[in-house]
């Protein structure tokens, strides 16, 4: 469904030195994959979501979407086809207005209607329908503003928010890492049943060892810009953490 082609991407430092941050990266993502990142610091994790998200433009290499070449559309003309989760609860949603109004954006999102359309009284209803499977008691409050919220609660509504409009692809960015261990726990446990509810197509970074091997059907290692291990099916269900720690010393050249 989601294809890179060989994908450079480079940055030039303060020195007009070039960082080759990506390097003939090439990876498909086939419909339903639900795939967990991992890697060190400046592997390029983040780097290649933003360079499928449009965020960033490649230097070179192609990006396409069910065959079309969207490579040198902007992360705004792709905002329909992908739905994202960042690390920072307050990133996706907009805390001076309500849970209502929030939500309202995110479900016309691509779409030429209004606020005030999307506020219409029955469609209070169907917020408060999305809203109550967090079991977090939001679909009472519709009229709190967002920066009410906490942290754990605030980046449930978020994802929420990017899967309302069932995206081609969702990109989570650590999203459970600014939260508490319990909370975090919840938020990967709602995402999976998002997911799975939906039949999403998901890639999901994590510096967790153990959830990356728990969550997903497909893990893969970056490693200064490239793919160094592609593992799904029963050999992911047979990953331990000492098998990707000993994968990453390899990758770095550790003894």
């Amino acid at each position: 469904m989601i294809e890179l082609v060989n994908v450079n991407k480079d940055f030039e430092a303060s020195n007009h030195e070039i960082n080759h941050v990506l390097k003939n990266l090439n990876l498909k993502i086939s419909d339903g994959d639900f795939i967990t990142l991992i890697g060190s610091n400046g592997s390029g994790k983040s780097t290649l979501l933003n360079t499928i998200a449009g965020s960033f433009p490649v230097t070179s290499g192609k990006v396409l979407f069910d065959g079309e070449d969207v490579t040198n559309l902007k992360d705004y003309q792709r905002a329909s086809l992908i739905g994202r989760v960042f690390q920072d609860p307050s990133t996706g949603t907009i805390g001076d207005i309500s849970i209502e109004e929030n939500l309202a954006i995110a479900l016309k999102r691509g779409e030429k209607r209004t606020l005030r359309w999307a506020l219409k009284k029955e469609y209070l209803a169907t917020y408060k329908k999305y809203l109550a499977p967090l079991n977090l008691g939001l679909e009472d409050r519709l009229g709190d503003k967002i920066s009410s919220l906490s942290g754990g609660q605030r980046q449930a509504v978020t994802l929420l928010m990017a899967t309302l409009k069932k995206p081609k692809l969702l990109l989570l960015d650590e999203h459970t890492a600014a939260l508490d261990p319990k909370t975090s726990k919840k938020i990967l446990e709602l995402t999976k049943s998002l997911i799975e509810d939906n039949h999403l197509t998901a890639l999901m970074i994590t510096h967790n060892m153990k959830d990356a091997i728990k969550y997903g059907n497909r893990l893969l290692m970056l490693s200064e810009g490239r793919i160094i291990a592609d593992i799904s099916g029963a050999d992911k269900t047979k990953l331990t953490s000492d098998d990707l720690y000993k994968k990453f010393d390899e990758a770095e050249g550790v003894e």
